[in-house]
């Protein structure tokens, strides 16, 4: 099975996120024939490169990736057809750079092997999402056909952090779940969902879907705790000057379990929070004076 992972732009939280991921799977001896990031910025993973396919992707490459409707996570489909093609008839597993493997990865290869893809979770069904925008991409859809599909709407929405594909039917979930995400972009569907969406209904038409997230975590909702921790645990292996193997097994004494990979944070909160910012600013800022 060959590992993806995909980073862009200067925030370091993503790309220390991906190389946390990276480590979860050194620090199992995972077994997999390779492990690929393709990145706008190479040279963040000088430390890791020995255990890395790292692919440099160009502005033009994304652009063309984003496709005629310039939708940005268009972007994540075609990445995996590419590594799909580079390995035909090998399973491919796609993992967001907030994820790392928690339990035997044994398990992902249960789920290729009995032909089924995988992704995160089963979230529920688009018309039972309890959101504004899940709401507006039901009735945009409901109805709709694409091919031998006769209803996009009536499939259930998976997060789409981990997605696996046995990759045995000559890139057919790819075209599928690309012909989705343009249909959607074409019918101006909320962007918000469509690519999660659309590999949804085209892993569940091609293979049928397991989840996964009995042994890949996926910490979305509280990345805060999580980037802290990261940043902490990359900080203590560079000042004691760690080797990459004891990096991996400083990596296996972590307590992953004493921080929530799920927090649902009320939005109230959040408005307060932003409101006690705005009406309390900071002040008598000081700064150093740039030497002449």
């Amino acid at each position: 099975m060959h590992l993806l992972l995909m980073t862009f732009g200067n925030n370091e939280r993503h790309h220390l996120q991906a190389c946390f991921c990276v480590y979860s799977f050194l620090a199992k001896n995972a077994r997999l024939s390779s492990i690929n990031i393709m990145t706008d910025r190479p040279e963040f993973y000088k430390n890791i490169e020995n255990k890395l396919n790292v692919i440099p992707v160009t502005a033009a490459t994304l652009k063309e990736w984003k496709g005629s409707y310039d939708y940005f996570w268009r972007i994540k489909i075609k990445a995996i057809g590419q590594l799909c093609s580079e390995h035909p008839g090998e399973p491919v597993i796609y993992l967001d750079t907030d994820t790392f493997l928690y339990h035997d990865f044994e398990a992902a290869h249960r789920i290729v092997a009995s032909g089924h893809a995988g992704m995160h979770r089963n979230e529920a069904p688009l018309n039972a999402i309890p959101t504004r925008t899940a709401r507006r991409m039901y009735e945009k859809l409901k109805g709709r056909p694409l091919g031998n599909i006769t209803d996009l709407s009536a499939f259930n929405m998976w997060n789409a952090g981990v997605i696996i594909t046995p990759n045995t039917n000559d890139l057919a979930e790819i075209t599928l779940a690309l012909e989705i995400c343009d249909e959607m972009s074409r019918l101006d569907v909320p962007e918000h969902f469509i690519e999660q969406f659309s590999v949804s209904i085209a892993m569940h038409q091609v293979y049928q879907l397991q989840p996964a997230e009995s042994f890949l975590a996926h910490y979305w909702s509280n990345k805060d705790e999580w980037n802290q921790l990261i940043s902490v645990f990359f900080q203590r292996c560079y000042l004691e000057a760690l080797s990459q193997q004891q990096t991996m097994e400083r990596f296996s004494t972590l307590a992953l379990g004493s921080i929530p990979v799920n927090r649902k944070i009320k939005r109230m909160k959040t408005k307060l929070q932003k409101t006690v910012d705005r009406l309390f600013p900071d002040r008598n800022l000081e700064y150093v004076s740039p030497a002449e």
